[in-house]
């Protein structure tokens, strides 16, 4: 009895070693032609799939298998080449696009999908290469090409940050002259403290102006005007570095403002002139609402 059950029991171990050696010779096999594949040619999220599923199936094995360490690299490497291509991938056709866009209409400006990258992301993508760079040549293409972005990134922050410095009371059109002369309108991919700061500065600048030529040109015809919403343009006028009192006649907007705080609603019988102020009646002209959308400059 006990005889004949080792005997069945040594038949189950001989085969399930057989079993698993196969499966092991078989994920070999799937591995090293992988690898070999994707060290030739970039796959993208195929390769890092395939790699990701080999992993796990080798770990299924609950063995100290050789490849594994090696299946490891190799998946860091895709992951990293999936990673570096997406940044770049996204980098290089904002600028395409931007070009294309200025030879057909001449215009500088694209429409922000907020895929933006600032500079550490770019370095720590960069260091993040040092275990493959020396090996791989589609590693040191990507890093290449990286570390151009990220040095045109850090040219175009200092650029930003100076012309910041020096855009108070310069007025729209010479800022706007200044930043594309310095080319930093190509930067739309670009997330960095200062060259923010001017992106907004650029918008709100643009507001006031719009805002101040839609109350300066508003006809008899024009709907009525509050008291706030010219206060509000004041207010623009005040906050904007750019704008601030230069060129704009933002003195015309608080004499427009202080006339019709005079005349726009005379007081009523038993009612003093403070109290019909605060009611602040529509004045002669519009001033209609405009959302401030921030798209990139």
């Amino acid at each position: 009895m006990w005889s004949r059950s080792l005997k069945i029991f040594q038949k189950y171990i001989r085969n399930s070693s057989q079993d698993l050696c196969s499966k092991i010779h078989n994920w070999r096999l799937k591995l090293t032609e992988a690898v070999g594949s994707y060290r030739r040619e970039y796959r993208g999220e195929q390769a890092v799939a395939q790699l990701q599923g080999l992993q796990t199936e080798g770990e299924e094995f609950n063995l100290r298998v050789p490849e594994m360490e090696m299946l490891r690299s190799e998946l860091a490497r895709c992951e990293w080449l999936h990673k570096a291509r997406e940044v770049l991938d996204i980098i290089e056709d904002k600028q395409r696009h931007l070009e294309v866009k200025q030879e057909v209409d001449g215009d500088r400006e694209v429409e922000d999908d907020h895929s933006h990258f600032e500079i550490p992301t770019l370095t720590r993508l960069i260091n993040d290469s040092c275990r493959w760079i020396d090996s791989c040549e589609m590693v040191r293409e990507a890093v290449n090409r990286l570390t151009r972005h990220q040095m045109d990134a850090v040219d175009a922050e200092g650029k930003a940050t100076e012309l910041l410095h020096h855009s108070g009371g310069l007025g729209l059109e010479a800022v706007e002259a200044r930043w594309e002369k310095a080319g930093l309108h190509s930067f739309h991919w670009l997330n960095a403290q200062d060259i923010d700061s001017l992106r907004e500065e650029l918008v709100l600048a643009r507001d006031v102006r719009d805002a101040h030529s839609i109350v300066k040109n508003a006809g008899p015809s024009e709907e009525a005007v509050t008291l706030r919403t010219l206060e509000q343009l004041d207010q623009l006028c005040e906050k904007s570095l750019i704008e601030v009192r230069v060129g704009l006649g933002n003195l015309e907007i608080s004499k427009f403002i202080k006339n019709s705080e005079e005349f726009a609603y005379p007081p009523r019988s038993g009612q003093t002139q403070g109290a019909a102020e605060e009611l602040r009646g529509p004045c002669t002209h519009v001033v209609p609402q405009r959302s401030r959308l921030l798209q990139c400059v």
